[in-house]
């Protein structure tokens, strides 16, 4: 998470954008237009650095509560029926 100055604001790093970017490079070798210098980035921008930071305290929560297999069961159980 960082200021950029071009855009003005917060940026921080996107949860998807590896899954983007393998989805990129196998779309781009079978057109066969694959370059190996092909750079992919994707960010996500924030208005301000507590948006910032609570997008990502709320990622670490949520990772921590489905990553516990007890929590996860109970939840998906009592929950999501």
């Amino acid at each position: 998470m960082a200021y950029n100055c071009k855009v003005k604001s917060w940026v921080g790093m996107w949860p998807l954008a590896d899954g983007n970017s393998a989805i990129l490079r196998r779309t781009h070798a079978i057109e066969s237009n694959f370059n190996e210098r092909l750079a992919y980035e994707e960010y996500r921008i924030f208005p301000n650095f507590i948006a910032a930071f609570n997008f990502y305290m709320y990622i670490f929560r949520d990772a921590t509560f489905l990553g516990n297999t007890w929590f996860s069961d109970w939840f998906y159980n009592n929950c999501m029926t």
